[in-house]
């Protein structure tokens, strides 16, 4: 997953006040409507003039009137903290620093999701925020494997797999073999709110680490869970993520043979042999030529996973359909920026 990390402080904030007095004091004000903002808040995305950001944020709005924003609003910069009060009258949030006002902005909320628009440097800043509901979702429970990711419409090529407990805790493996060649291991915190998963990486000391806020919109079916974010310079990105829940298709399960193979459309002779074997407890080898690894194996909604046993934390998702004894898999992979798309038919031995 690309990370997201901006911020700012709200001294630097530039705003238009409306003509309001900048000595109006929080506490002695009304408050109506306060208790729709009481909790913790993480931005979802910053809009500055049209473009959307991933520019990550915590809020905290406390019942007393006091908050606490933790933040980074710009690509170069440090992580920020900033302490206020805090008033919110129908649809105006005030924000006042030292009882001086110093941010008035239209806040909008559709049940836990909220948007604050507002005015810095001439321009319009519109941030949309998740509240946290410190509530997980029994369906994310188990281990995820990335099939697919693109951002504005572009694939960037990579292997992960994702694991969600019921303790709100996260284990991932990545591996991107175009920008690095070594596997990324990191673990998170996780909840869900309102069809939005907010996901908060953890430090070298195991505690989140608010430069690392992740939250992405969020629609699932089945074993199918498609995720939509910014990454903090803008980009919009897909990523679909199939259930590996362990189990095996055994009418999967034989020797295979690679009888015929297809790049981007296009027949390409077969150089080697290869062979598939698929055994029914799990384990089995690839083997081209004399060259064999061994694997261990399961699939789930039409995809086929091989975890190589010199790669056990990852799998090669492959996109696969079964009639009689033929086995096609489908795969795709940048190979020096060029997008290749792969199609291996494989016919299963003695048929």
């Amino acid at each position: 997953m690309r990370n997201i990390f901006l911020k700012m402080s709200f001294n630097a904030v530039v705003l238009v006040v409306l003509g309001l007095s900048a000595c109006e004091n929080l506490l002695n004000d009304d408050t109506t409507g306060k208790n729709d903002a009481v909790g913790t808040w993480y931005r979802k995305y910053r809009q500055i003039d049209q473009q959307r950001f991933g520019l990550p944020a915590k809020v905290i709005l406390n019942e007393d009137g006091t908050g606490v924003r933790i933040a980074r609003d710009r690509l170069e910069g440090e992580l920020s903290t900033s302490s206020f009060t805090w008033k919110l009258e129908k649809d105006s949030l005030f924000i006042y620093e030292n009882n001086q006002l110093i941010i008035r902005s239209y806040w909008v909320r559709e049940g836990n999701l909220a948007q604050q628009t507002y005015l810095e440097s001439g321009q319009q800043i519109v941030d949309e925020y998740i509240k946290a509901t410190d509530s997980l979702d029994v369906r994310f429970y188990g281990k995820w494997i990335l099939v697919s990711q693109t951002y504005d419409g572009s694939v960037v090529p990579a292997l992960q797999t994702v694991t969600f407990d019921a303790q709100g805790n996260n284990e991932s493996y990545r591996f991107e073999p175009y920008e690095s060649d070594s596997i990324r291991h990191w673990f998170a915190v996780w909840q869900v709110s309102q069809n939005h998963l907010i996901y908060i990486e953890k430090d070298a000391a195991g505690q989140p680490d608010l430069n690392q806020i992740m939250v992405f919109e969020v629609n699932m079916a089945d074993s199918v869970v498609n995720l939509t974010h910014y990454d903090r310079e803008g980009h919009l990105g897909y990523l679909t993520f199939i259930k590996d829940p362990g189990s095996r298709n055994l009418t999967l399960c034989g020797s295979y043979q690679l009888t015929a193979m297809k790049i981007n459309g296009s027949s390409s002779p077969i150089l080697v042999s290869v062979n598939l074997n698929l055994n029914p407890d799990g384990s089995g080898t690839w083997q081209q030529g004399t060259n064999a690894i061994a694997h261990t194996w399961t699939n789930n909604a039409g995809y086929l996973f091989i975890y190589l046993a010199n790669l056990p934390n990852l799998t090669y998702p492959y996109q696969y359909t079964l009639s009689g004894n033929i086995l096609t898999l489908t795969w795709s992979a940048l190979v020096n920026n060029v997008f290749y798309s792969y199609e291996y038919t494989f016919t299963r031995a003695g048929s």
